[in-house]
């Protein structure tokens, strides 16, 4: 069996999951488990990602084969003939992981969590907006990270996000320059790579105070903008990580009431770079500069 220290809670696994490290020592009491299991569900011979979620019981589908997560305790996986468990843990560690965090009471964000002043960030965005180069280039000014990819935010107790485990998730461009042992290709479609960032992690919850949305447009020049009001809220619905399935059914009445929450005490601004223009330092500097204030 595998132990693991998850966004502060214990879990025990039947595979491994991929490079996040372990628990130096094992659980004689853990909270979740992710294991193996038979479970009726249709169109399990689908090769396009769906998703159904239900307040007690959740279930993802995709080519290699499907995730149940029931009660917040347990993510059940079954694996399809001629794929592998290396091929599961990357949906366990996304999709699993948010959708049992969202019925511990949490809200998953999908973005990452940045420390700077002891004060919690998120970047979010989009795929191609340019989360991860951002992040990596915080990192270099003396930021450091808590999650990244999924960020929890737990409102009921005073806007703290706990740690999630000291690996980001990267796409090929940004990682040339990175140390290629600590790098492990995830294997998916997206041509992903985690990588083992033990140097530059916070094991420490922080308070979120401010939230980045990063975009990109037909424009001339970087454009900030701080959304305020009935916007901020919507804006931050937008950046769940289970946003997309959420808006094909209806957003929970508890989710909306935590995004009311947590709207309600953070900053939000949006940022707008213009496609196909390196705008990284000036954006790096934008965020300082309004985290600094």
């Amino acid at each position: 069996m595998f132990y693991y220290l998850l966004y502060g809670k214990k879990f025990i696994s039947d595979i491994p999951l991929f490079n996040i490290p372990q628990s130096e020592t094992p659980f004689s009491d853990p909270e979740v488990s992710i294991h193996s299991g038979i479970f009726e569900t249709e169109n399990i011979t689908s090769n396009k990602l769906g998703v159904q979620i239900g307040k007690d019981c959740s279930m993802v589908l995709f080519k290699f084969g499907a995730i149940r997560v029931i009660s917040g305790k347990e993510i059940v996986y079954t694996i399809k003939e001629n794929y592998t468990s290396e091929q599961i843990t990357p949906f366990i560690a996304g999709w699993g992981l948010a959708l049992l965090l969202t019925q511990m009471g949490h809200s998953a964000f999908h973005c990452s969590a940045l420390v700077r002043n002891d004060q919690c960030f998120f970047v979010s965005g989009v795929s191609g907006a340019g989360k991860s180069t951002t992040s990596l280039e915080l990192l270099k000014h003396g930021c450091r990270y808590l999650s990244d990819d999924i960020a929890i935010v737990n409102s009921c107790d005073d806007m703290m996000v706990p740690p999630s485990f000291p690996i980001q998730k990267l796409c090929p461009d940004v990682t040339l320059e990175l140390n290629a042992s600590c790098l492990f290709e995830i294997n998916n479609t997206r041509g992903k790579y985690s990588y083992l960032n033990t140097s530059d992690y916070c094991d420490s919850p922080e308070k979120l105070t401010t939230i980045f949305k990063l975009m990109t447009d037909d424009i001339p020049k970087v454009k900030i903008e701080e959304v305020t009001g009935l916007n901020k809220y919507l804006r931050v619905m937008e950046c769940l990580f289970l946003e997309f399935p959420y808006a094909l059914s209806s957003f929970p009445e508890e989710e909306r009431f935590r995004c009311l929450k947590i709207a309600g005490n953070v900053r939000f601004y949006t940022i707008i770079r213009p496609k196909n223009q390196d705008t990284l330092q000036e954006i790096s500097n934008v965020i300082l500069k309004i985290l600094d204030e």
